[in-house]
């Protein structure tokens, strides 16, 4: 068995498993992959538990000794089924009409309404047993939740277990865009976060809120940083998006989400000339900015690049003049940021147009490896992609984040995690 102190984070066990959960599908999710493949590293099989999504992800695989398994979804479970008894049934008749069809039209649209949020309700509880389930099944020596929309689940199950919990709160989500319940988040992660064993998080802005906001002792920091990575640029995004490797292309990469200045870089983009606007990504966004694009007249020289696979995206990545990382000020959540895709962009030794918001700006000042901008001012941006598209200053940035790069690795923060487990570490 294990041996555990309720007030330490370190540990020592017979069987080395831990089981993770978290609320994606994990295909891009780079967090989680590093984490568990750090683990797997020191001697311990991971399973990470995600969601499936049909004809995307395979219900389970391993990638590099990590078990993934996912869940399906409670309405992509009814709608399988509806489809197969679809099949079985016999046609009606053309003249036999649905009561639904005679009803008043409000009257039809609120019901509907009612019914698809209670069922979204209903899918999330699915999902939430599910993750309870399986990780109870597997018994593992330590439970790992990746954000709030995990910790209930994996706390039961680790409770139920007896086993030690560690809490990855990637995110601010008592206040990020597009999240509701915010207050019922807030009282949840507050209750458990003081429960579990060990409470990570991205950077120390957001520990020292969460050090505040929960009255918690120790909140540890492992910062979302690539692999230290040398990748020669062979052209690939240039070929992807059609152009002359003489042509500077601009590069976003991220999700393709409100509140991330998407609108703004393609209304800045439009008086910048001599230069490709390349965008990896997806999200609900994607229509609308392909729309913008076509509305500003920018479709020949905005590309959409979609999803690419995350071991391939720096080979992608080292080929931009400069990466884009545009955050607005409207929530906590990203007022704390320091994303990953701006330390992408920086091992892959590309300077960076980023919101002048604290991580951020840390960053971008230690290193003198980009511009910052003033969050949502669209000359600003203009006049930054200017400067990067003109070679006199962004020489000199390229040099800085070349140089730079080896304080923002993923084996710098390695430490801080196998601690956590309990890990020792040779020297």
């Amino acid at each position: 068995m294990f041996r555990s102190n309720p007030t330490s984070a370190n540990f020592e066990f017979d069987k080395k498993t831990v089981v993770m959960a978290v609320r994606n599908t994990c295909v891009t999710d780079a967090r989680v992959m590093k984490e568990a493949a750090t683990l797997t590293k020191a001697g311990w099989r991971v399973t990470v538990l995600a969601i499936h999504q049909p004809g995307d992800t395979a219900e389970e695989e391993e990638k590099d000794g990590i078990i993934i398994r996912r869940l399906t979804r409670l309405i992509h479970r009814l709608s399988r089924r509806r489809s197969t008894s679809s099949d079985r049934s016999s046609p009606r008749s053309s003249s036999a009409r649905p009561a639904s069809a005679t009803a008043e039209p409000g009257r039809t649209k609120w019901a509907s309404t009612l019914v698809r949020s209670f069922l979204l309700w209903l899918d999330r509880r699915w999902i939430d047993f599910l993750f309870f389930r399986e990780a109870r099944r597997a018994r593992p020596q330590m439970f790992h939740a990746h954000d709030v929309n995990t910790l209930v689940p994996l706390f039961l199950a680790a409770r139920l277990c007896r086993r030690p919990l560690i809490y990855d709160a990637h995110e601010i989500s008592t206040d990020r865009e597009g999240w509701s319940h915010s207050r019922l988040w807030y009282r949840v992660e507050k209750f458990l976060s003081r429960r579990v064993e060990g409470f990570i998080t991205t950077n120390e802005t957001r520990a020292a809120h969460f050090r505040e906001a929960y009255g918690l002792k120790q909140v540890h920091v492992v910062r979302n940083v690539p692999p230290l990575t040398d990748v020669a640029d062979n052209g690939r995004l240039h070929r992807a998006v059609g152009v002359d490797r003489d042509t500077p292309v601009l590069l976003y990469q991220g999700g393709l989400q409100s509140g991330r200045g998407l609108f703004l870089m393609l209304e800045a983009f439009q008086e910048v000339r001599g230069a490709h606007l390349a965008v990896i990504g997806f999200g609900r966004l994607r229509h609308s900015l392909e729309q913008a694009a076509k509305q500003l007249g920018l479709s020949d020289r905005v590309t959409f690049l979609g999803r690419i696979p995350h071991e391939e995206l720096l080979s992608y990545t080292v080929g931009a003049r400069a990466g884009l990382q545009l955050l607005e000020n409207t929530c906590l959540n990203h007022y704390s940021a320091c994303s990953n895709k701006l330390h992408e962009y920086l091992m892959a030794e590309v300077p960076v147009i980023a919101s002048d918001l604290p991580e951020m700006r840390r960053v971008v000042r230690e290193t003198e490896a980009g511009c910052l901008v003033p969050p949502g001012e669209v000359k600003a941006i203009q006049a930054a992609m200017q400067t990067m598209v003109q070679q006199d200053e962004w020489v000199q940035m390229k040099e800085n984040a070349r140089c730079h790069k080896h304080r923002y690795h993923w084996g710098v923060e390695e430490p801080t995690l196998l601690k956590l487990y309990g890990i020792k570490q040779d020297g």
